[in-house]
């Protein structure tokens, strides 16, 4: 079960390193506001209960990168 939940959690991590890209698109702000949480609720998890956030933080920046490169892929 515990695995399924890592799993799971790795996935919502994905999907929001791919939504801040996509806002970021449309609404630099608002990205820059998304992605600014993101890190600090991963630092201050970190420090406080040294959960190895910095595989959270890979997986957010590979579904950054991924939905950057598929936009340049199909941007005419």
């Amino acid at each position: 079960m515990n695995r399924l939940l890592n799993f799971l959690k790795q996935i919502i991590y994905f999907l929001a390193g791919v939504l801040t890209a996509y806002t970021s698109f449309y609404n630099t702000i608002l990205s820059i506001l998304m992605f600014i949480a993101f890190m600090l609720y991963e630092l201050d998890e970190d420090w406080h209960i040294r959960d190895q956030a910095y595989r959270d933080i890979l997986v957010y920046a590979i579904g950054l990168y991924m939905c950057v490169f598929v936009h340049i892929l199909i941007k005419p």
